[in-house]
């Protein structure tokens, strides 16, 4: 009938722009410019939270703002690869998965008003992150 008709032609456009989204992103993840921005973005963070003592206002919005764009970082490659089973297998190590869910964690904890106590384990994991990265980064190498 033409309910069903109509129904397939909705199934295969939404699959249809599934995937245009999800090539969009693989083209941005795999471009060596967004590597040298996810790098640029920890060794900000990283000075950022060996500066910062809560203090200045600067320095705990620059922290929240890198914060962010880990997330954004996770977002998009959670994109590329459709499915997080994917994108732990094939594209993002676990160690990078596990960092962006504390600074999940984290951000969370500032939108509600936690104060964390755990600035040194955030540090030597991010810190940790970036060694790995430069390591097997393909642009460094």
């Amino acid at each position: 009938t033409t309910d069903e008709y109509a129904q397939i032609a909705r199934i295969e456009r939404n699959k249809r722009k599934q995937a245009s989204v999800a090539v969009a992103a693989q083209k941005v993840t795999s471009h060596p410019l967004f590597e040298v921005a996810v790098l640029a973005n920890i060794f900000v963070h990283i000075v950022v939270l060996a500066l910062n003592d809560f203090g200045d206002d600067v320095l705990w919005n620059l922290d929240l703002w890198t914060r962010g764009l880990f997330i954004a970082e996770f977002t998009m490659r959670l994109m590329a690869s459709r499915t997080l089973s994917k994108l732990l297998s094939h594209g993002l190590h676990s160690f990078d998965a596990l960092c962006v869910l504390f600074s999940c964690a984290y951000l969370f904890a500032y939108l509600l008003d936690a104060t964390p106590d755990s600035q040194t384990m955030l540090r030597s994991l991010t810190a940790l992150r970036f060694v790995r990265i430069v390591a097997l980064s393909p642009v460094i190498t």
